[in-house]
């Protein structure tokens, strides 16, 4: 093992690896810069928080927690390999918990990878690997993700890209309260629950969909596999119908969707709420559809069909004892104004 003096260049508050070797422990410098291939045995963060500004390829033998990590080389690729886990903090001045991955840099955590600061980025075709992801804070990705498990407590803005299991067997994607994922073109290959926080959803994909609690916000186009309806709410405002591309809907009792319009009185026949619905685990009445103008004007119950495939919404049509009721009214109202 190399000696500590004969690998790293000292700076004020701050030290640059420029050798390859191997480090046993580096404490409490602010900045650490790594140049050449590197293993460290332990890093260990500083009073004012550790930037790591990685360079080459860096492997951590142990936790690792710091303030900031940043892989964005354009000439070269570079990675950084933990084995534990990787925890990125903000100092006690709120500054850093980030993590920045861009190019086609590559980051590998054989533990649970833990977002606690504003705002952390995996940038296409950038790659994460990590047993565990926890978004505890704003994140964006457009890369590729691999984990087990995804666990979504605050804004997740989901650009494009994957996010699958590391080893490609089921996982999961958990959407908690406080929770808000931005879908805007993502594929998600995770059975995701909602259980009380935000899905808004413009296109994308996802495995198995379930709605614990929480509001789906449906803004477009998107698919999944077997969707399933327990609570919480849907909203339909711009979007179109979900694509279960043959899969089961299953809709439990007290099942809500809101769809919103322009205008009620200017409301097609029919709207399609699912299509490419394989089958259907429950019965529909187990659903309630509510229509109303975007400022909850006009607020009506809808009728459900299905048919060949697809779940439609239809305004029912007056009975013969509502119109003989507004008729009266009408007549009432003109006697009164004579």
């Amino acid at each position: 093992m190399f000696s500590v003096s004969a690998l790293l260049c000292t700076q004020a508050m701050g030290i640059t690896i420029s050798t390859e070797g191997t480090t046993d422990i580096i404490s409490g410098e602010d900045s650490v810069v790594v140049q050449k291939d590197h293993t460290v045995n332990k890093i260990e963060n500083s009073e004012n928080g550790t930037f790591i500004n990685v360079q080459a390829n860096l492997t951590v033998n142990s936790d690792l927690s710091v303030k900031q990590i940043s892989l964005s080389q354009y000439d070269k690729v570079c990675s950084l390999t933990v084995n534990g886990n990787l925890t990125l903090t903000p100092n006690t001045k709120g500054e850093g918990g980030t993590l920045t991955i861009a190019q086609g840099e590559s980051v590998t955590v054989t533990g649970t990878t833990t977002l606690n600061g504003w705002m952390s980025q995996i940038t296409k075709p950038a790659t994460l690997t990590t047993g565990k992801l926890v978004v505890n804070n704003q994140t964006s990705t457009s890369g590729t993700i691999k984990a087990n498990e995804v666990e979504v407590n605050h804004t997740f803005s989901l650009t494009g890209g994957t996010i699958s299991s590391v080893d490609g067997t089921a996982g999961s994607f958990n959407v908690n309260e406080g929770g808000h994922v931005w879908q805007q073109g993502c594929a998600v290959d995770l059975d995701t629950v909602v259980t009380g926080g935000q899905m808004t959803i413009y296109k994308g994909s996802f495995a198995d969909l379930t709605m614990e609690d929480g509001t789906l916000n449906v803004r477009g186009n998107f698919s999944t596999g077997n969707l399933t309806l327990e609570g919480g709410s849907v909203i339909f405002n711009e979007g179109t119908g979900i694509d279960l591309g043959g899969n089961i809907l299953t809709v439990e009792d007290g099942a809500v969707i809101k769809l919103l319009v322009t205008s009620v009185d200017e409301l097609s026949d029919s709207y399609t709420l699912f299509k490419n619905v394989g089958s259907l685990a429950d019965n529909l009445n187990n659903l309630t559809v509510i229509v109303s103008d975007y400022e909850g004007k006009n607020e009506t119950t809808m009728q459900l069909t299905y048919n060949n495939g697809s779940v439609n919404a239809t305004i029912p049509e007056p009975t013969t004892a509502t119109l003989s009721l507004l008729a009266l009214a009408a007549l009432t109202a003109r006697r009164r104004r004579k």
